[in-house]
């Protein structure tokens, strides 16, 4: 009997544990590093542009969706590029400028139920 029980004791403490740490964090926000390569921009290259998602200390690999809208500065008509899953929460995109001039770059993340986006202006030489 008492085997019995404290088998149902240890069978309730491992469901509790698992079940927590399926939970996704809803309290701890996405954080967004963006970067691209290479470090001057110029007309013609392909140039690879760079989010990293985390939250906390963890690499957010199950992004649902993350984006680069891409767009000269004056300009109304803006490019949307789908970033690609490379694992260890790095996503990237190539883009190529054709025109020289100040551009604007922003990422757009949905990842665990929430949305990171910024803007950066970029000069294209």
């Amino acid at each position: 009997m008492r085997r019995i029980g404290l088998f149902l004791i240890i069978a309730g403490l491992l469901t509790a544990c698992s079940s927590q740490e399926q939970k996704p964090d809803l309290e701890t926000p996405i954080m967004v590093e963006f970067s691209y390569s290479p470090n001057e921009l110029k007309v013609g290259d392909v140039d690879t542009l760079q989010v990293v998602v985390k939250q906390g200390q963890d690499l957010v690999s199950d992004s649902k969706d993350v984006k680069f809208e891409v767009w000269k500065d004056g300009e109304e008509k803006h490019e949307m590029i789908d970033a690609e899953n490379k694992g260890k929460g790095v996503y990237t995109a190539l883009e190529k400028f054709h025109e020289p001039g100040v551009y604007h770059i922003m990422y757009h993340v949905t990842a665990r139920g929430m949305h990171e986006m910024k803007s950066q202006k970029f000069q294209v030489k």
